[in-house]
């Protein structure tokens, strides 16, 4: 089990792919809807910045559906 979870530690790109992935994603994703006008709806509102970061997180995993 050690062997097969040390596998989630390799590296194997820059650490600069790895932040676009999980901040410059979500960002497009937002970027998108602001550029169609926010079409379904109000825009998501968010009180603080950690709130943000979760829903960004989320959409990273999640997608854009």
């Amino acid at each position: 089990m050690r062997r097969l979870l040390a596998r989630l530690l390799l590296w194997r790109t820059s650490l600069g792919w790895y932040a676009f992935l999980l901040l410059g994603v979500p960002l497009f994703f937002y970027a998108a809807a602001l550029w169609q006008g926010w079409r379904f709806g109000d825009p998501p509102h968010f009180a603080s910045l950690s709130g943000w970061l979760v829903a960004a997180l989320l959409m990273a995993i999640k997608g854009p559906s």
